[in-house]
């Protein structure tokens, strides 16, 4: 037999307890310390990049462009020309004006709902 295996196990010092699962999952849930001097704040959350600059006329020209091009537009198209959601553009209806000197037209083709936009 190996010497090795042969050692007696060291013996827990008397009073000496296993901490039980619930006693683990306190201290697991307990408040963290408070940071002391030496630690730096931790960093602040990443930010998405700043939005391009808004170009004052680009709904006007999309819609003016549309026009004239006779397009028909889907729902998503559509709600992303005028920078709305796509249920808002779902809950509008033919004779919709967008804004002033525009109208839209509302065909549905199957399941699939297009939308022309008119000058006025």
């Amino acid at each position: 037999m190996n010497a090795a295996h042969s050692l007696p196990l060291p013996m827990r010092p008397a009073g000496f307890l296993l901490p039980s699962l619930a006693a683990l999952a306190l201290a697991s849930c307990a408040a963290p310390a408070p940071p002391s001097a030496s630690v730096p704040p931790p960093a602040p959350p990443l930010q998405a990049p700043p939005a391009s600059p808004v170009v004052p006329l680009a709904v006007a020209r999309g819609l003016a462009e549309a026009a004239q091009l006779g397009a028909w537009l889907s729902g998503q198209e559509l709600a992303r020309l005028l920078g709305v959601a796509p249920g808002t553009v779902r809950s509008w209806s033919t004779g919709h004006h967008p804004r002033p000197g525009f109208e839209l037209e509302r065909r549905k083709d199957g399941a699939a709902v297009w939308w022309e936009v008119a000058r006025l």
